[in-house]
């Protein structure tokens, strides 16, 4: 999980999300979007399912991937990120 938004009246939690990238994988895309969003490094644990959400006509399917991961940290969270993976508001 990883906070968008803070200050207002709630906190607002989201997971990593993104695209795969011309020439990319999907495992090589999830893998590049948690460091992106988290600056944490994961490995890939499991698998829990895959969700498509169908909106109205016209508009694209959202395809979301729900996988289990470890930490593997070598690299310093962003400013501002907690060292730990888990830290609490």
């Amino acid at each position: 999980m990883v906070e968008e938004q803070r200050g207002g009246p709630q906190s607002v939690f989201n997971q990593p999300a993104g695209h795969i990238e011309p020439g990319e994988g999907p495992v090589a895309a999830i893998l590049r979007e948690v460091v992106e969003e988290t600056a944490w490094q994961v490995s890939l644990t499991g698998y829990l399912g895959l969700y498509v959400f169908i909106p109205a006509l016209e508009k694209p399917s959202i395809v979301t991937a729900s996988l289990l991961s470890r930490f593997s940290n070598s690299i310093s969270p962003r400013p501002g990120y907690p060292r730990h993976p888990l830290a609490y508001h």
